[in-house]
């Protein structure tokens, strides 16, 4: 395989496990809102905008992870990077969305300075923070799980959670077999 097919092939791999856990926490999030308008019969129908926001927020993960500065504290308590990635990806996830609502009022007034005062007015803070708030722990929820797999291992990881790890399954199952014959 070449150089590019192998960069690839470890990109859309490393964005399998961020896409899967920032899909449900989008779908977590749609439903919060979901759940929130409909006291003002508002249809809310985000399960693609969650779909959507999860791959693009996987695909910003994968490449911050390979930024050079993100690992900024790797021989210290795993709570520095945990706390480090979590203030990196809230700052970037705050400012996209501050981003988005701008730009959807600079289409509307043409001037950004307009756009700005009108989005102030406009946005329903509570909500956006709302949203922010549950980012932020989820967040924080996925640089524990990625710290503690990078300190730990993915089969050690793997066996916590599952009980038997790859290299333990294949250890146990003859030694099982050999019980049952001897029975």
């Amino acid at each position: 395989m070449s150089k590019f097919g192998q960069r690839v092939k470890h990109l859309v791999g490393g964005m399998i496990p961020p896409a899967l856990f920032f899909f449900l926490a989008f779908q977590l999030l749609a439903l919060t809102q979901a759940l929130m308008l409909r006291q003002y019969d508002i249809d809310a129908t985000i399960f693609v905008a969650g779909l959507l926001g999860a791959l693009v927020v996987a695909k910003v993960v994968v490449l911050a992870e390979m930024l050079p500065f993100i690992n900024r504290f790797p021989e210290r308590p795993l709570i520095w990077n945990i706390a480090w990635k979590t203030t990196i990806f809230f700052v970037a996830t705050f400012l996209g969305r501050y981003i988005e609502k701008l730009v959807h009022f600079y289409r509307e007034t043409g001037d950004i300075v307009s756009a700005h005062r009108e989005m102030v007015q406009a946005v329903i803070w509570s909500r956006f923070w709302l949203i922010q708030i549950w980012l932020m722990v989820l967040l924080l929820v996925f640089c524990t799980m990625g710290e503690l797999t990078r300190a730990l291992g993915r089969d050690r990881m793997r066996e916590l959670f599952f009980g038997i790890s790859g290299k333990s399954a294949a250890i146990r199952v003859p030694n099982a077999s050999k019980l049952s014959e001897e029975e």
